[in-house]
């Protein structure tokens, strides 16, 4: 999936490979994973242990890893909505 860095917040995100690089929650830093499911609030992550793990969108910074292999770090914030809106909202 490429995820243009100007557009990443009008793509699909499920499928994405991300990692939760800050957080307000310590326990959620460092957990990576593949984008399962999006709600208004939250993302579902897929871990490599095959652990399913609901993370809030606000307050924390995701590293998403596009297929060039560059690294994309952005705010959650500014994912927050309904994905079918905030897709539509070009």
């Amino acid at each position: 999936m490429i995820i243009s860095p100007d557009k990443v917040k009008f793509q699909e995100l499920i499928g994405s490979q991300v990692k939760i690089k800050k957080s307000s929650n310590p326990t959620l830093r460092g957990i990576s994973g593949i984008i399962i499911d999006e709600t208004k609030n939250t993302l579902k992550i897929s871990t490599v242990r095959k652990k399913i793990i609901t993370i809030p969108k606000k307050e924390n910074f995701f590293i998403f890893f596009l297929q060039d292999n560059t690294k994309l770090m952005t705010h959650g914030n500014i994912f927050i909505g309904r994905p079918e809106d905030r897709i539509g909202k070009r």
